[in-house]
């Protein structure tokens, strides 16, 4: 008995058109970045996000107050873009765990097919002339050398 925790087909067609789309999505949002070295010091997290909102807020109260220089206007199109970023992310995580949990699950049922077969493989293989491919195959259960135990020292 085999299991099935996922089936699907997937063709070139699909997976280009799945490609395709997320070229589209990337053209749609140009200003996606990439921060190699993930320097996140100075970045608004959740303690920030109070303090953030509650600034900005007071900013646009009191604009006259904020030097030109300082882009209130920038600065509010950033919180704008930033509040649907999170959403998207938040969908596109949404999305990234399903095709997670979805390769994990395909890959559980190819590993419980793969024992069924290797154990019925190796028990018919010498009568079937298969049994140096199932030897072969027997070599991702092989744990290597066992290193000696280390000698008692009293």
């Amino acid at each position: 008995m085999t299991q099935d925790l996922a089936s699907m087909k997937i063709t070139q067609e699909i997976e280009d058109q799945v490609m395709a789309l997320f070229a589209q999505i990337e053209a749609l949002l140009p200003g996606l970045i990439n921060t190699p070295d993930k320097d996140r010091s100075n970045s608004m997290g959740a303690k920030s996000e109070r303090y953030v909102r509650a600034t900005m807020d007071l900013a646009n109260q009191n604009a006259g107050l904020i030097p030109p220089d300082a882009d209130l206007a920038g600065a509010n199109a950033d919180l704008e873009a930033r509040d649907r970023m999170m959403r998207i992310t938040q969908r596109a995580k949404q999305f990234l765990d399903k095709c997670e949990d979805t390769t994990y699950a395909l890959g559980s049922d190819l590993m419980v097919f793969s024992q069924i077969a290797y154990a019925v493989l190796k028990l018919l293989g010498k009568a079937t002339g298969l049994d140096e491919a199932v030897k072969d195959l027997g070599h991702r259960w092989s744990r290597g050398k066992k290193k000696p135990a280390p000698a008692n020292e009293q």
